[in-house]
């Protein structure tokens, strides 16, 4: 009996410990698929050290800001609406505006605010770049090099400026911490991509006030021309507020 349960024993901890084995390795194997999968995302990094920018990757930003930029071209604004044909422009749109409005501000306001962070950036990212590539252009071609075909304006397929990691090397070659090294280069790229976005004037807030008494002059022309206030919630002026209004008398009834 001793030996039978020694056996049993034997047996479970073998299949226990072979049971570990074949999940580390399963394990293993998913965690090769993801990084390969990550992989294939990124653009290839060469020698200029052209890098993927957070908080999005850079070629999924590419792509999203192409999209943009025909919707701006045929509508003329980047306010997508709700019920448009491509949902994942409004929902990648929205989250930049809340990226704006929390994280980056937040972000920034902990590495001591602009004045800080951005000292020397009068004139933004996008034309601090183009200034560093530039001055690198005429110093090559002084040394014998030849020139960028730009003059220093290396541009991406969204026809802006590419960004640089031997620019923000220069930037941030003063901290010495890590963490306010990775505070500054998060910092710097959002403010890249948010500077692309404003050469589409992108609307960061979409969230207009209306004084209560402009409220109410709007519902007495509402019920002027219709004889009724049952205001359907599409409607452009009055249907947000209404649905609003009836949740929170629900709350109350």
């Amino acid at each position: 009996t001793d030996a039978n349960e020694e056996r049993d024993n034997g047996t479970t901890r073998q299949s226990a410990s072979g049971f570990k084995r074949e999940r580390t390795s399963k394990t293993e194997s998913q965690k090769k698929r993801v990084r390969k999968s990550q992989t294939s995302k990124n653009p290839n990094m060469n020698d200029d050290k052209q890098v993927s920018i957070v908080p999005h990757n850079a070629l999924d930003f590419n792509i999203m800001f192409r999209r943009l930029q025909a919707f701006h071209h045929e509508y003329g604004t980047c306010n997508v609406p709700k019920g448009y044909d491509d949902s994942q422009l409004r929902r990648w749109t929205s989250t930049w505006r809340a990226t704006k409005s929390h994280r980056y501000n937040r972000v920034l306001e902990t590495a001591g605010g602009p004045e800080v962070v951005f000292a020397g950036l009068e004139d933004g990212v996008i034309a601090s770049i183009a200034r560093f590539r530039a001055d690198g252009s005429k110093n090559n071609a002084s040394q014998g090099g030849s020139a960028n075909k730009y003059d220093g304006l290396e541009l991406s397929e969204i026809g802006l400026p590419l960004y640089s990691q031997a620019w923000e090397e220069e930037q941030v070659k003063h901290i010495e911490s890590r963490a306010e090294e990775r505070r500054c280069h998060f910092l710097l790229q959002t403010r890249y991509q948010m500077e692309c976005l404003d050469t589409l004037d992108f609307e960061w807030c979409l969230s207009k006030a209306v004084p209560f008494e402009e409220r109410l002059e709007q519902i007495a022309n509402f019920i002027a021309e219709n004889g009724h206030c049952d205001v359907h919630r599409s409607h452009e002026e009055l249907g947000e507020f209404f649905h609003r209004m009836r949740r929170i008398g629900r709350v109350f009834s």
